[in-house]
């Protein structure tokens, strides 16, 4: 494990520590975890709260009028989401993709939809002239990340090593490539810290390699870049959830616990752009589902988990929908109040 370099008195980057912190396949974090999601876990999902959410999603997937339905799953979770949106029309979809390469993940989600018809992928589907869904929910903001950030002028990145009373600690080290200074000169940004994943790019043009026609319809916390470094928010410094409890040191609980941070929307769309997808739209989570929920016969239970997805405080901003498309002829839905302005 990668994390034995720092007892060697070696330096790691944090984006090393995030990857196997998480992933790792027998020490990692979505490895060793029988369930994140529940309420014995670490933090729910949107999928985990509400079925309605799902529910919305189809709906969104309904609304294109595509005779073929192709949808390809990102990550996954605990497979509720696939779950429910199969429930409100199997027949409907052609093809549910369900791409986790996590095998613990892979097979919690297997036992979930065991008696549903989703093809499990450890790797990305080749290329196909059909079009295809792409859905991911909260898969952005697990990607791991470098750290970078400006003080006095000076331009750092944030290493891992080992403190005092061998406790792990965050050093300054003088490192840090041309895209995080771009973002951090955009700002009076002393101390602001950048969470840059060096792999979007690839992953947004690897999404684009298994069909001529896709749309992605993504869901995240996060905010706009100049919502994000500003004396309220200090940049995109990770965090951990424990318990249920935000922890403010990421280095704490290692392996133990969900690692994350704020997703930059606005360093997406450009990311997006320049590789070739059209912006279709950027909202809230709570108006995305608002939109597009439907007058269904929910219980109490369901109607409570509706409004604290769409009316709770800490969901209620901080969460966010957005969605691109290349070569996708479709108008989409739910995007009605969109919030993309100063992106």
């Amino acid at each position: 494990m990668s994390l034995q370099k720092i007892l060697k008195n070696q330096t790691i980057s944090f984006y090393e520590y995030m990857e196997n912190c998480l992933y790792h396949n027998e020490y990692g974090y979505y490895s060793t975890k029988n369930n994140v999601f529940n309420k014995d876990g670490d933090f729910y999902t949107a999928s985990s709260i509400s079925k309605a959410f799902a529910h919305c999603i189809y709906n969104f997937i309904y609304s294109l009028g595509l005779e073929d339905i192709n949808i390809l799953e990102l990550g996954g979770g605990n497979g509720f989401l696939s779950q429910n949106i199969l429930d409100k029309n199997k027949n409907l979809i052609k093809n549910y993709f369900l791409y986790e390469p996590n095998k613990a993940m892979r097979l919690l989600q297997q036992k979930t939809l065991k008696h549903y018809d989703v093809v499990f992928l450890d790797k990305l589907p080749v290329k196909d002239k059909k079009p295809i869904i792409v859905i991911a929910n909260e898969v952005l903001d697990a990607m791991p990340v470098h750290l970078y950030l400006k003080k006095e002028h000076m331009y750092f990145e944030k290493m891992v090593c080992v403190g005092s009373e061998n406790s792990f600690v965050l050093k300054n080290v003088d490192n840090i490539p041309s895209q995080a200074k771009d973002i951090l000169d955009r700002y009076n940004n002393q101390d602001y810290v950048v969470s840059y994943n060096p792999n979007i790019v690839t992953f947004l043009k690897n999404l684009q390699s298994i069909s001529s026609s896709v749309l992605l319809l993504f869901f995240d916390y996060g905010y706009k870049e100049y919502e994000l470094f500003n004396d309220v928010r200090n940049g995109q410094s990770p965090r951990g959830f424990y318990k249920h409890l935000l922890v403010n040191n990421p280095l704490a609980n290692m392996a133990k616990m969900d690692l994350t941070y704020n997703v930059n929307y606005s360093s997406l769309v450009k990311n997006a752009i320049d590789c070739g997808y059209e912006f279709e739209g950027y909202t809230l989570q709570s108006s995305f589902i608002m939109e597009l929920l439907q007058d269904e016969n929910y219980d109490t239970q369901e109607k409570n988990a509706i409004k604290q997805l769409c009316f709770d405080d800490s969901i209620f901003n901080a969460f966010k929908a957005i969605c691109f498309s290349k070569n996708f002829k479709a108008n989409v839905l739910g995007f009605k109040r969109d919030i993309s302005h100063k992106m």
